[in-house]
């Protein structure tokens, strides 16, 4: 990786150390101290994971994804035992995946593994449940979480597949977006109906993140990637260049150099077309935008961490999007 694509990934996860972190939370279930390390994010944000079995009747008092102890607490209902699996073969999950995914809390009854988060921030949250059976990753799970006025199930999603490399909705994991009004909130797995109650329905962890209105960006070597930001139904995606910036005091004005996507509805983007030149580097920034006039939302990072207002000397660029 050219040094300048790394300096890019530093602009860009500098935005997640913001006060919403406080209120975003990553649990893997298993034995103790034995989750994934907090550089990895899985399909959600990196930090500190929580690690416990929760199998009992214990309440967790929780850390938020920079290690600080919250008021958030999580009591578990339904789920019996940890299931767990080597996952050392060639075509299994390697890294951080394998952490993860290598055990799960298991529900054998038509008594679903029910959580109980209490004590979160009001406001709307981005729920991800990774729901894969180590021991048998076709077997499917059946994920949902109440919708706010408990005790509606909300929508169900059903998971589970083989590994193919990465993390993917309904392979792994499970999507929703909740609101929170008074600190509850209730992710679930369970067997579908008609389904095998002797491998029984996998939980393997959770992400919950309280939504802002910027979107956390993550980028590979030829992709760039993106979580919903709050209110969001589209996206655009900037580029500039980092010299660029650096010599001009970090006006983007000047560094900025393409609208490389605008109005999409995706939130990933493949940018194998953009190499810098030898000892230089690119910058990207994404935004949501909202339905309705003016809709465009922020490619500012909430806090204190940026010099000025990118959203105003990003738009100045003859190079921004419209």
């Amino acid at each position: 990786m050219r040094a300048g694509r790394f300096a890019t990934i530093l602009v860009a996860v500098a935005a997640l150390v913001t006060p919403a972190a406080a209120q975003s939370i990553n649990i893997d279930f298993g034995p103790p101290n034995t989750g994934p390390p907090a550089s990895y994010r899985a399909a959600g944000i990196e930090g500190t994971w929580n690690s416990f079995e929760a199998v009992g009747p214990e309440t967790y008092n929780l850390r938020d994804v920079n290690g600080l102890l919250t008021g958030v607490t999580l009591s578990q209902f339904g789920g019996t035992e940890i299931v767990q699996a080597e996952l050392d073969g060639p075509g299994d999950p390697k890294g951080g995946d394998r952490i993860l995914l290598r055990d799960a809390m298991v529900t054998h009854t038509m008594i679903e593994s029910c959580l109980f988060f209490n004590g979160l921030q009001n406001g709307t949250y981005e729920v991800t449940t990774y729901a894969w059976m180590p021991t048998a990753p076709t077997t499917p799970n059946n994920v949902h979480v109440d919708d706010p006025d408990f005790p509606n199930p909300g929508i169900y999603y059903l998971v589970g597949g083989e590994w193919l490399g990465e993390h993917e909705q309904g392979l792994t994991f499970a999507r929703h977006i909740r609101v929170v009004e008074n600190g509850f909130l209730g992710p679930h797995s369970g067997v579908p109906a008609e389904g095998d109650y002797e491998t029984g329905a996998a939980l393997n962890g959770v992400q919950v993140r309280l939504m802002t209105p910027d979107a956390p960006l993550f980028m590979s070597d030829d992709q760039l990637l993106w979580l919903a930001a709050l209110d969001a139904i589209r996206y655009d995606v900037v580029r500039g260049d980092l010299a660029a910036l650096h010599g001009s005091g970090g006006d983007f004005t000047v560094a900025t150099e393409d609208c490389m996507v605008e109005n999409t509805g995706a939130t990933e983007l493949t940018h194998t077309d953009d190499t810098p030149p030898p000892g230089g580097g690119f910058w990207f920034l994404v935004r949501g935008v909202a339905p309705g006039p003016g809709g465009n939302l922020t490619y500012d990072a909430p806090g204190d961490s940026q010099v000025g207002l990118r959203d105003a000397e990003i738009n100045a660029s003859p190079f921004s999007c419209n």
